[in-house]
């Protein structure tokens, strides 16, 4: 029975430990796909460099995507959930003040604006554009 061959973990283990094979490899680190290949010209290693390409590329990996973005409260709901929390333990005159400061917030982004997509950028060009 032929022995399988080993999987491309391994083959990353084995270059990560510095046990290299007779022949040299270069892997791209992101997608660990094979960009270089280099035997000793013997048949052997060259059959063994072939099987350990051929597992490469039967197990290369996916290269991965950005993460999909958390769904984020608008900011009218934050607005709400920010009242329900401090409205109560605030003092009135400072309450004013914060209300006045959040509606200005919101009506230069807009309600419906998801928080977690609100940055310094169309921050600083709605404070500039209603200077």
């Amino acid at each position: 029975m032929q022995k399988p061959p080993p999987s491309v973990a391994d083959i990353v283990a084995l270059f990560d430990r510095g046990e290299v094979r007779p022949y040299e490899i270069t892997m791209d680190p992101v997608t660990r796909n094979v960009t270089s290949l280099k035997t000793d010209g013997t048949p052997a290693d060259y059959a063994a460099a072939q099987a350990m390409m051929k597992t490469v590329l039967e197990q290369s990996a996916v290269v991965p995507t950005a993460p999909p973005k958390p769904k984020t409260i608008s900011l009218t709901a934050a607005r709400m959930s920010y009242a329900i929390a401090e409205k109560e333990i605030t003092r009135p005159n400072t309450w004013e003040q914060r209300e006045r400061c959040i509606a200005s917030f919101m009506e230069a982004l807009g309600g419906d604006v998801p928080v977690g997509d609100i940055t310094r950028a169309p921050v600083c060009w709605a404070v500039m554009r209603d200077a």
